[in-house]
């Protein structure tokens, strides 16, 4: 996987559109655990100051290396069962699902994105939201239908990015901006 795919926006766009097309709620509805990345593709990203194989990537490549490497193979290699399902979101100044309920196999698809813009938590925390709640609905709905339907089911959230928070708020007088003091992040690179 080349950094010059990451300039392939459309394919970016085309993939988030089929993103929930290929939703199976049949799949979600029996899912034993659900991992949730939240990948930063805000401008910062861009920026070439991570080492690796003794020359420097851009950031977002180098979360491409940790999540393919780091996350995502280990549990390829270790087996990881069909009920264990992963969906990503991509952090920009709004957030798209990319890939919704699906095996851990398919983060191998994901499109290389173009890093833009600001890494705005806020609207990424409301598509993890309305990711847990569909998975909430299929298991409901698979109950209904019969499905052998986990008794429970674990949620992990990861958030993969170079920095914090870019969601401002208005201050009281609104003629400022501040960071949304509820926000908290953790680094990754």
């Amino acid at each position: 996987n080349s950094f010059a795919a990451l300039q392939d926006t459309d394919a970016a766009d085309e993939a988030i559109r089929d993103a929930s097309e290929g939703f199976d709620w049949q799949r979600a509805a029996v899912c034993t655990q659900h991992s949730i990345l939240v990948l930063d593709a805000s401008g910062s990203m861009r920026e070439a100051d991570c080492h690796s194989h003794g020359r420097n990537i851009p950031r977002i490549e180098a979360l491409y290396d940790a999540l393919r490497c780091g996350f995502v193979q280990p549990q390829l290699d270790a087996g990881i069962p069909p009920s264990e399902l992963v969906s990503v979101v991509r952090m920009q100044d709004s957030a798209d699902i990319l890939l919704q309920c699906a095996p851990f196999a398919d983060v191998a698809d994901l499109p290389h994105l173009q890093p833009a813009s600001h890494g705005n938590y806020l609207p990424a925390l409301a598509k993890l939201h309305s990711l847990i709640q569909t998975v909430e609905a299929a298991r409901a709905q698979g109950s209904e239908a019969g499905l052998p339907v986990p008794p429970t089911m674990s949620t992990c959230v990861l958030f993969l990015s170079d920095g914090r928070p870019s969601d401002v708020v208005l201050a009281r007088d609104r003629k400022s901006e501040t960071r949304d003091p509820r926000l908290v992040s953790t680094a990754v690179c």
